[in-house]
């Protein structure tokens, strides 16, 4: 009864598991060789209980056959049954998402594109959302959806959206401007043929000759045979032929010069066609009246002069210069001088002066002084204003 006692006293509650004993020296089993510490519900099925007696066997598990099973082997079974579930779980569950995994990819349709032809006149680059693509013509296969291509030419830039369909063509034609010329073309012949020639102090042959390169713009060309030099300007245009033609045989005999001071330049007409500018020192032509327009389209100036021309000889026309008008303001105020020469303090309204190229100075006493290049047409008025708070 005092053995039955002390198990009734010492056993846990039924809902708290027990802990485990420390294991005595001599005691394989670690129940500290009492049979009563040997817990039957811990191990195995429960029985009817039934009162221990001192001849009754050791309560432990029972192995098939009838061997008693100790409580360390018991648990060890048991920790190798709890090890055992997860990683059985493990490897399902990552056997499980291999599967999903490739039915995923199996399943993810391909992606939908379609065709584009782009093509530009001249030819062109070619860049879509931002990469570059080749030159035109260029045929692409893209992602069905919305794009932008960048057509280039030299420094003309062009965004074109583009819209793609699945399993079809779009095609983009794109028409740029021309590039301008650059260069045109000069004839020059004379009689008789075989003078030399120069443009711009530069040998180009012997006439006749036909250059097709020349810079767009105003060129000086010299036609000489032996002591004579004919010197004539000519201006020429991007695409376009200038003719210069020149009789050397009766220079001597029939023709004159023309000099015209000015300061600016003037072209030269007669009959409206150019004869020269009046950046060459002397004009060669021929003796007798002449009737000339004078003029300079930046400036909107234009004048006639009739002059006469004699053998040999050179003809110093004056050209009255017409004045323009000129107003200058500035804050809070100065002084106001054009080429070096006192005009007045601000405000100043529709100054009268010379049309051309002007140094303008304005200056005042605590904010200092500036300075301008300035260009004055004959009837569009000029107007200048000046902080020198800023």
């Amino acid at each position: 009864m005092s053995r039955f006692l002390k198990f009734a006293a010492s056993a846990p509650s039924p809902s708290v598991a027990p802990a485990e004993e420390p294991q005595e020296a001599g005691n394989p089993d670690g129940f500290g060789g009492d049979a009563i510490l040997a817990f039957r519900s811990e191990t195995a099925p429960e029985v009817p209980h039934a009162d221990p007696t001192p001849n009754s066997p050791p309560a432990g598990p029972a192995a098939p056959g009838g061997t008693h099973i100790s409580r360390r082997a018991a648990l060890t079974i048991g920790a190798a049954a709890v090890l055992t579930v997860p990683v059985a779980a493990t490897v399902y569950v990552l056997a499980t998402t291999h599967q999903t995994a490739r039915a995923e990819v199996t399943a993810r349709p391909a992606v939908a594109t379609g065709t584009a032809v782009l093509e530009a006149h001249p030819t062109a680059s070619v860049a879509i959302d931002g990469e570059p693509r080749g030159q035109t013509p260029l045929t692409l296969a893209l992602p069905a959806g919305s794009h932008t291509a960048t057509i280039t030419v030299g420094s003309t830039v062009r965004s074109i959206p583009l819209t793609i369909q699945a399993g079809t063509t779009t095609r983009q034609d794109v028409e740029f401007a021309e590039v301008p010329a650059t260069a045109g073309r000069l004839d020059i012949t004379s009689e008789p043929a075989g003078a030399r020639v120069t443009v711009d102090g530069v040998a180009r042959g012997q006439t006749p000759v036909a250059l097709a390169d020349v810079p767009v713009g105003d060129h000086t060309v010299a036609i000489s045979s032996g002591d004579t030099t004919i010197r004539r300007s000519v201006k020429v245009s991007a695409g376009a032929t200038s003719s210069v033609a020149v009789s050397i045989a009766a220079a001597d005999s029939t023709a004159g010069w023309l000099s015209i001071s000015a300061p600016f330049e003037l072209s030269v007409l007669e009959g409206g066609q150019v004869v020269g500018n009046t950046s060459a020192a002397r004009l060669m032509l021929p003796t007798g009246a002449h009737n000339l327009t004078l003029s300079n389209a930046q400036l909107e100036f234009e004048t006639s002069v009739s002059i006469r021309i004699d053998a040999g000889k050179t003809t110093k026309p004056t050209i009255a210069i017409p004045n323009g008008s000129l107003s200058v303001n500035a804050l809070p105020w100065a002084d106001v001088l054009v080429d070096g020469k006192e005009v007045g303090t601000t405000p100043l309204a529709n100054i009268a002066v010379p049309i051309g190229s002007h140094e303008l100075v304005l200056r005042n006493p605590q904010l200092g002084e500036r300075r301008r290049t300035i260009t004055l047409a004959a009837r569009t008025p000029t107007r200048i204003g000046v902080d020198f708070r800023q």
